[in-house]
Parts: C-alpha cells; sequence; structure tokens
C-alpha cells in the first residue's frame, strides 16, 4: 500500500540582501522572517568519526566480496549490525538515510583500492605495485601492437601440475568479466576424483 504526501506549506520568508559591488563588500545578508510550522530537515552531512568507520567497513566487504554494491550492503546488513551495532544505516545516522550517500563512499573506496580501476591498466598496476598478492597469481602480461593484451594468471602448483598432464581442454563457455575482456580457461578431468581442475585463466 502506498502512502500519499502532503504538502505543508511553509509561511517563513527568506529576504537575501546583495551589495551591489561584492569586490568592495564581500557580504551577504540573509534574514529569516516568520516560524517554521514543520520539523528540520535532517542533517547533510555525516560526522567524521561516523564516515571513517563506515569507510572501513565498505573496504572489508569490498576486500572479501569485489561486486559489493550500495544495494548489497543494505539487503545484507551484517556488517552494518557488527560494526554500529544497529540494523539500519538510517539508525547509525539521519544522513545515511540517503542512498546516494552511500554510493558516493562505495564509489570512493573502490577508487583508493583501484586507483586505475578493475581492467588491464588496473591489472597492470596491481601487479607492479604487488597489491592484492596479484603478482603470485598474474605470470605474464603481454600487449600487441594492435592494442590488445593478453594476461595469464596461474598459481605456482598449478604450473606443477599443468605439466603431469596427459590432455587439456580450452573452455570458452562462461564469462565472468564485464567488458570487450574475453576470459579463456585451460582445464583439464581428473578421473580420480571426478572434478574439472582449472589450470590457467587468460584474459585477451
Amino acid at each position: 500500500m502506498r502512502g500519499t504526501i502532503i504538502e505543508r506549506k511553509c509561511n517563513v520568508q527568506f529576504i537575501k540582501f546583495i551589495p551591489y559591488d561584492l569586490a568592495a563588500c564581500p557580504y551577504i545578508a540573509l534574514v529569516c522572517i516568520g516560524t517554521h510550522n514543520h520539523p528540520p530537515p535532517p542533517p547533510e552531512r555525516t560526522p567524521v568519526g561516523i564516515k571513517d568507520e563506515l569507510q572501513t567497513m565498505i573496504q572489508n566487504i569490498i576486500t572479501s566480496d569485489d561486486s559489493v554494491t550500495p544495494r548489497s550492503i543494505i539487503a545484507k546488513n551484517n556488517s552494518i549490525n557488527a560494526t554500529f551495532d544497529k540494523d539500519t544505516l538510517s539508525e547509525v545516522h539521519a544522513s545515511l538515510n540517503n542512498v546516494d550517500k552511500l554510493r558516493t563512499l562505495v564509489a570512493k573506496c573502490y577508487k583508493n583500492m583501484h586507483p586505475y580501476g578493475q581492467g588491464n591498466l588496473g591489472v597492470m598496476y596491481s601487479v607492479q605495485c604487488k597489491k592484492f598478492d596479484m603478482h603470485n597469481y598474474v605470470r605474464r602480461i603481454e600487449q600487441f601492437e594492435d592494442g590488445q593484451t593478453l594476461i595469464l594468471c596461474m598459481l605456482d602448483f598449478q604450473a606443477k601440475a599443468l605439466q603431469n598432464l596427459k590432455c587439456f581442454q580450452i573452455d570458452l563457455t562462461f564469462k565472468r568479466v564485464h567488458g570487450d575482456i574475453n576470459e579463456f580457461e585451460v582445464n583439464s578431468y581428473d578421473e580420480m576424483h571426478k572434478l574439472i581442475y582449472a589450470y590457467i585463466i587468460i584474459f585477451l
């Protein structure tokens, strides 16, 4: 059932005095006449302490799940409860009732953690800076004259196991990345465990 928004008019008047020469008199006077007949709007600014705690919480969530969105944080409120002992962000502070506030903080955390994005440039930056332990997983990055970039990913134990394979196959049936990047997976069927194991993942 949807409610109805009722407009409540306020008779308070605001008068703004602006000098003719702002350079000579760089001041503006705002005069408020009357009494408000409604509660004040919720505060727009989030206190610094709450904002810092919220950003730390978001960074921890992104570290464990790199596909989080503001909506998913709100829907799964376990982190909110663990951090602030509240069920919703609006209970933490009235300014967080606006989802755009959370969206801005999530985008800021992603920007801090991935300054060059999460595409090819972001991968090269993370490998060179040895962030997220990616230098032990990304084995080779090749750039070609036609603008294509090849990224080969493999762990040590996968490389050793690959040498003992009698055969393997390349799987092109699924894609876990966005955009124009293609994903190839080199895998093989293990008769003993009746499972398919991946040995190399190539992004092109």
